[in-house]
C-alpha cells in the first residue's frame, strides 16, 4: 500500500490533450485503464478513485464561472462509469478517463474520442 501511495504522489506526466495542447498532470494520470480495472481486486482502487474525484473537483473549480461543472452526486454511479469506460477503452489512460468522466456528468467536452 505504501508503494502504491508513493507512486501516486510522485508520478508526474505530460500528456497531449489535443494536437497542440500539452498538459502536465500530477498523480496517476499515466496509469492505464487496465490498471484501473485491475485495481478492483487490490489496494490501489481507493487512491485511484480519490484522484479521479480530485480531478473532477479541480475541473469544477476551473469551470464554475462558465456553469460547466460535472455534477456527481452519486459516487457509485461515477465509479460504475469509470468501470464501464475502462472496459470499453482498455488502452486509454486515467487522464482520458478523468476527462471523459467530467464530460459524462455535465462538464466540458473531452478532447478525445471515447466509447461507453
Amino acid at each position: 500500500m505504501k508503494r502504491h501511495m508513493l507512486a501516486i504522489l510522485v508520478s508526474i506526466s505530460s500528456l497531449t490533450a489535443a494536437a497542440d495542447d500539452t498538459v502536465t498532470m500530477p498523480g496517476p494520470a499515466i496509469y492505464s485503464c487496465t490498471q484501473w480495472s485491475d485495481s478492483a481486486a487490490n489496494s490501489l482502487r481507493t487512491p485511484l478513485a480519490m484522484w479521479l474525484f480530485g480531478f473532477v473537483s479541480g475541473s469544477n473549480v476551473r469551470t464554475a464561472p462558465n456553469n460547466l461543472q460535472a455534477d456527481i452526486y452519486d459516487n457509485g454511479k461515477a465509479l460504475a462509469f469509470a468501470d464501464s469506460y475502462c472496459k470499453s477503452n482498455p488502452n486509454h489512460h486515467m487522464s482520458q478517463l478523468a476527462l471523459a468522466m467530467v464530460e459524462k456528468f455535465g462538464g466540458p467536452k473531452a478532447k478525445h474520442e471515447w466509447s461507453e
